[in-house]
């Protein structure tokens, strides 16, 4: 939750559905991510200094551990942030400001060695306005989605983690970048599809292995930061406008 700039992360139970925690004083936050193996929770947030950055919070303690800055330099804010337990990496997005001309930029960083050990541009200098990062722990892949919100005129870049390399660009006419995610043991991706006139936003399914284009579902108005159960085959899909949750199975 925020106000006039200055947010605080709420803690949940399951259980009673109350609120038992609240970690307050936080800058702007753009994203929140989970690890359950280490017990922190990432946000990505401007400091005080204006600076961008990924705090990590312990959900034992309920203090900021750690705050590690993103290296964007000007021009940029922080985006979505995603945490991978299975490689111990997080990633963050930097997004242009409203009146900037820039290419975005993503943020990967080590938990164990408390750092940013790579920052990779995208491929949409000028143009785009959103970047998501979904990874898949099995293959030691993350695959970073950029383009223009509801635009599905998006490019995938698939990264291996290990060796800090862009491997694959796919050039797409039907992936917007509000939402990715990876199925691996079905290996099938779903990303957003946005919308174009006379056809409704979508989500779309792509085969891990070559990126081509296998499936499509119609879904409602702007749907956003999509997940997928890789036990159930389940997908599920924030609808922006409507605030609904529409559920498929792969």
């Amino acid at each position: 939750t925020c106000d006039y700039g200055i947010c605080a992360l709420a803690e949940v139970s399951e259980r009673t559905d109350k609120v038992t925690h609240e970690v307050s004083g936080l800058g702007t936050v753009s994203g929140i991510a989970v690890d359950p193996r280490t017990g922190l929770v990432w946000v990505a947030e401007v400091d005080a200094a204006h600076h961008s950055v990924a705090v990590a919070v312990s959900e034992t303690t309920h203090q900021v551990v750690r705050t590690i800055r993103l290296q964007f330099g000007a021009g940029h804010v922080p985006g979505a942030i995603t945490a991978d337990p299975g490689t111990g990496t997080v990633w963050v997005s930097g997004v242009p400001c409203d009146t900037c001309s820039v290419r975005d930029f993503v943020a990967q960083i080590s938990e164990p060695a408390h750092q940013v050990v790579h920052l990779y541009g995208t491929a949409t200098q000028g143009i785009s306005s959103s970047v998501v990062t979904a990874v898949d722990t099995r293959h030691g892949t993350a695959w970073l989605s950029s383009g223009e919100f509801r635009n599905p005129s998006g490019i995938i870049q698939v990264v291996d983690i290990a060796r800090h390399r862009v491997v694959r660009t796919i050039d797409t006419s039907w992936v917007a970048p509000e939402g990715i995610a990876i199925d691996s043991r079905a290996g099938i991706v779903v990303a957003t599809g946005g919308s174009t006139p006379g056809t409704p936003d979508s989500v779309v399914l792509l085969k891990e292995s070559s990126g081509v284009q296998v499936g499509k579902v119609s879904v409602g108005f702007y749907p956003n930061l999509l997940a997928v159960d890789p036990g159930t085959g389940n997908v599920y899909v924030p609808i922006e406008f409507q605030k609904v949750l529409p559920q498929f199975r792969l």
